[in-house]
C-alpha cells in the first residue's frame, strides 16, 4: 500500500521529518527530495531566515490494512507539529 504526502517548511526540519517517517514500524519505502518553493523564505524573528521547501513524500507500507494506513496518517500527522511543518495527506494515497 502506497501513501502520498506533502511536507512544506524549513529544509531541516522538512528533511528530520523524512528521517522520521522512515523510521516508523511497518514503512518499507520512502521517497521523497524537498524542493525550495521559489521566492519564499520563512522568516523566524530578525536573526534568522530559513528557506521553505516542499517535498512530495510517497511512503510504501508493508500491511495493506486500513488501520495500518491509519496509523501511518496519524503518525505523520505528529511529526509535522513536532518539527513545525506542514505535513498533509495528498489525494493520490492508496488506501486498500
Amino acid at each position: 500500500m502506497e501513501a502520498v504526502f506533502r511536507l512544506r517548511g524549513g529544509k531541516a526540519e522538512v528533511e528530520a521529518a523524512l528521517t522520521d517517517i522512515a523510521a516508523l514500524s511497518g514503512v518499507e519505502t520512502v521517497r521523497g527530495t524537498p524542493e525550495p518553493v521559489v521566492g519564499s523564505v520563512l522568516s523566524r524573528g530578525r536573526q534568522h531566515q530559513i528557506e521553505l521547501v516542499e517535498c512530495i513524500v510517497s511512503v510504501v507500507l508493508g500491511l495493506a490494512t486500513s488501520a495500518a494506513y491509519d496509523g501511518l496518517k496519524a503518525a505523520v500527522a505528529a511529526i509535522g507539529k513536532r518539527r513545525e511543518i506542514e505535513a498533509t495527506e495528498e489525494d493520490e494515497s492508496t488506501p486498500q
